[in-house]
């Protein structure tokens, strides 16, 4: 596989990347009964407790890595992580898996510890999510894209989502402003407009 982490910046300001690689090992989607019905439009969800997105190497790995020092962790999926209601390539497909990675990151920030960021693509829409874990609140941005955006597309459920999708070519930013104690997602536009934003509190120091 592929996946990879790094920490960059001195104490009080490390900011630990960690990409995960979600296709190397990633047990085969459950194929839709109805294909382009609404919330099953190519996959459904599955209740197979032996389906995996990371695989067990790669999850022991992502534990260790989550307990190293850090002030800000930003975690990348290349398939959406909080996003329910579609029927499209997710973790939504993997509800077990789904949930086992979820409550690694609501742990990883428990305590007041580093907040856990998370950023994935891969939809041809670009989105804010939230959902309460465990006591813990996890924010993703999803951004994309920036060649191919969906120009006749319809809004999808999302009941984690913080407002609606933005269609229009896309990408995300991320500001972490040390001083003020807190990291901004941003949805932006090619003229270098915000759509949409949303601060996530760093840990106090």
């Amino acid at each position: 596989g592929v996946y990879h982490a790094v920490t960059l910046g001195e104490p009080g300001r490390r900011v630990q990347l960690i990409l995960l690689d979600t296709r190397t090992h990633r047990s085969a989607l459950t194929p839709t009964d109805e294909r382009g019905a609404a919330g099953k439009e190519r996959y459904l969800p599955s209740a197979d407790p032996q389906q995996t997105m990371l695989g067990e190497a790669q999850l022991a790995w992502l534990e260790g890595v989550l307990g190293e020092p850090a002030d800000l962790r930003v975690l990348v999926t290349s398939v959406q992580l909080l996003a329910e209601g579609h029927g499209w390539e997710g973790w939504s497909r993997m509800p077990l898996a789904r949930e086992r990675l979820l409550g690694m990151v609501a742990g990883a920030q428990a305590g007041g510890r580093a907040p856990v960021l998370v950023v994935s693509g891969d939809r041809h829409r670009g989105g804010l999510y939230r959902q309460a874990v465990g006591g813990q609140l996890v924010t993703e941005m999803t951004a994309s894209a920036l060649n191919a955006p969906i120009t006749d597309g319809q809004e999808e459920p999302g009941p984690n989502r913080l407002g609606p999708t933005v269609l229009a070519a896309n990408f995300g930013l991320l500001d972490v402003d040390w001083a003020a104690g807190r990291a901004t997602l941003t949805l932006t536009g090619m003229d270098g407009a915000p759509y949409q934003t949303v601060a996530v509190p760093l840990a106090p120091r």
